[in-house]
């Protein structure tokens, strides 16, 4: 998985993802990423889930409810973009936090083998998805 820390950008996969969004414009790449989620009966890959988590993080950002301790790079690209339709993405990113929560999840299996660790990446998971459900209210 190459992690290096709990953050949802803390691992090769969401630095390699995040690299293709400073590169590109438009919603496409995030809201392609984010489609994963629609692909239910499938095995969630450790490299995909990481992206999902990341995707989900720019969308918070984008919405306004972005953790503040974003990578410089995923910052910039969404006050680059301020007008991209965030809000929309929103129901895809919640889907994907419950995908990478899930029992099909790798990633999420992965942070398992330690309790204490799986502990505190879950947290920050349910963080996020926290603030991406306060935009319905």
């Amino acid at each position: 998985m190459g992690a290096h820390g709990f953050g949802p950008f803390d691992n090769d996969d969401a630095g390699d993802w995040l690299s293709e969004l400073w590169e590109s414009q438009g919603i496409g790449l995030l809201q392609s990423s984010l489609q994963l989620t629609l692909i239910d009966h499938i095995y969630l890959q450790a490299p995909k889930g990481a992206v999902l988590l990341a995707a989900s993080e720019v969308v918070a950002e984008g919405c306004g409810v972005g953790s503040g301790s974003l990578p410089r790079e995923a910052r910039n690209w969404v006050l680059r973009h301020p007008r991209l339709p965030y809000r929309s993405l929103q129901p895809l990113a919640l889907k994907a936090l419950r995908r990478v929560l899930g029992g099909r999840s790798e990633l999420n299996q992965l942070w398992r083998e330690d309790r204490a660790m799986h502990g505190q990446w879950r947290q920050g998971v349910l963080g996020t998805r926290e603030r991406l459900i306060a935009l319905r209210n």
